[in-house]
């Protein structure tokens, strides 16, 4: 009776511990059948060590349910991180497609910008020839203007020149002298002067005002006021301008700022022919 007693108390604690542990999984339960399995060949021991034995196969279960437990955290671990190194990965060959398309890109964009280069390169070659023609054709055109207004002009041509047989200058500052020269001559040829100067008429020096009107024409009005010419380019020579004595004192005024801009009648002459 003692030996069934104790054999009942073995049994109620296995259902018992059986209920605490349902839903576990199936090796956890095969590993509690083993412990259960060798503790029921031992019934024809003392309570006391069967009690004990049973205390040692749940304590046994126990642990293994621990281990169970801490099993399934460092899984889920395991797998959380496993499907993190996955969005890594994916996220690394999206940035791997990236880099190669930029590499595409830049790629076609260094040989688009080496054509460039050639192509600047040609142009380089044709554009400082280029500068000297037009350096010629400016000294051909300041050649024609009367000489009494041209040492400004030919300073500024004789600096241009400095400039493009200087071989430490870069062609960019070659091409900004040029244009810089074409904006003086186009602000000289669609402005208006006045200046005292000298004339020289048959033989003889004429002192009195001297009138530029762009550069189409070329006016000469004495002190008094009285008394005018215009200049021939022609026959590069001055010749009386009788009539026009007052038209040329409204120049004067205006070309001095002492009078409002206002349209004036005077003789034109062809230039450069």
């Amino acid at each position: 009776m003692h030996k069934e007693s104790s054999l009942g108390i073995g049994l109620s604690d296995s259902i018992h511990v059986k209920k605490k542990v349902d839903g576990i999984g199936m090796r956890c339960l095969l590993a509690l059948t083993l412990l259960l399995f060798f503790v029921l060949p031992c019934s024809a021991q003392g309570p006391k060590e069967l009690e004990g034995e049973a205390r040692e196969a749940l304590e046994i279960w126990r642990e293994v349910q621990e281990i169970e437990q801490k099993w399934q955290k460092e899984r889920q671990g395991l797998v959380e991180e496993r499907d993190k190194l996955r969005l890594e990965i994916q996220g690394l060959k999206w940035q791997l497609e990236k880099l190669k398309s930029y590499n595409r890109n830049l790629s076609e964009e260094m040989t688009y910008l080496k054509q460039r280069l050639q192509e600047l390169g040609r142009y380089r070659e044709d554009l400082e020839p280029f500068l000297f023609e037009i350096l010629g054709r400016l000294s051909s055109l300041i050649e024609q203007d009367p000489p009494f207004f041209i040492n400004e002009q030919r300073a500024r041509l004789n600096r241009t020149k400095e400039v493009l047989g200087d071989p430490d200058l870069s062609l960019t500052d070659k091409l900004r002298a040029v244009l810089e020269l074409l904006k003086a001559e186009l602000e000289y040829s669609r402005t208006v002067e006045a200046k005292e100067g000298k004339i020289s008429v048959g033989g003889m020096e004429r002192e009195g005002y001297l009138l530029r009107l762009g550069r189409i024409g070329f006016y000469w009005l004495s002190f008094d006021k009285e008394e005018a010419m215009e200049f021939d380019p022609q026959r590069n020579q001055w010749t009386p301008l009788p009539g026009y004595e007052d038209e040329l004192r409204k120049f004067l005024e205006i070309a001095q700022r002492k009078r409002a801009a206002e349209l004036i009648r005077l003789p034109l002459r062809e230039v450069g022919k």
